[in-house]
């Protein structure tokens, strides 16, 4: 994870540690593997207890001309989702 992220994902653990559940998201909007890092950091360093579900937000219009980059930000949870059971 590189150094100028950690203070965003930190935030979760701290979170975790003062006793929040939480519903962490990611996005595809800027990076294609934030998603992934965040459920991966998440899933890490969190209490599973807390954790009530992942969420996606590409931060994009619902309309065609975005489709392409929405149906990715589904592939990419998909992906994270499946990555998880293995």
């Amino acid at each position: 994870m590189k150094e100028s992220c950690r203070p965003y994902v930190q935030m979760y653990e701290d979170l975790d540690k003062a006793g929040f559940d939480q519903v962490p998201t990611g996005s595809n909007w800027s990076c294609d593997t934030n998603f992934a890092g965040t459920v991966k950091f998440c899933d890490a360093h969190c209490s599973k207890e807390r954790i009530k579900g992942y969420m996606m937000a590409p931060w994009l219009a619902t309309l065609e001309k975005y489709e392409a980059k929405t149906l990715e930000a589904v592939e990419q949870m998909s992906a994270a989702i499946k990555a998880r059971k293995a």
